[in-house]
């Protein structure tokens, strides 16, 4: 039972483009609805709740039927901003991080070549 819950759930998830606290309250809703549901009926098989709650589009377009579509357009394009400054800094930070092993390596060598080497060389009678 909780398989099936578990597997209808992520396909409900799979149609939202994002989850904000909205889409995680009304999943939860979702699936204390499921585990009332399984708890008075024997749920065999995921067709069984695809009869009682819908296929998983069909929930994501009610969801979506019943929100401010700005304001979740608004939401999405600030984590599509956000994804790309935490990938601009992840880059830039690896060419730092780059640049300064480079920089390091180069250093090495120098002082590798420049460094004196001392011998001891013991004279015995």
């Amino acid at each position: 039972m909780s398989k099936l819950k578990q597997r209808y759930l992520k396909e409900v998830k799979s149609f939202f483009p994002i989850m904000g606290k909205p889409e995680r309250r009304h999943l939860k809703k979702l699936s204390e609805q499921i585990n009332d549901y399984c708890l008075e009926k024997e749920v065999f098989s995921i067709n069984d709740l695809y009869q009682d709650f819908g296929r998983p589009s069909e929930i994501s377009n009610t969801y979506f039927s019943n929100i401010d579509i700005n304001d979740f357009v608004k939401r999405i394009q600030l984590s599509k901003w956000l994804k790309r400054g935490i990938a601009i800094f992840l880059l830039i930070a690896l060419i730092a991080v780059t640049v300064y092993s480079i920089d390091s390596y180069c250093t090495y060598k120098v002082f590798e070549r420049e460094s004196i080497y001392f011998e001891e060389t013991e004279i015995t009678d």
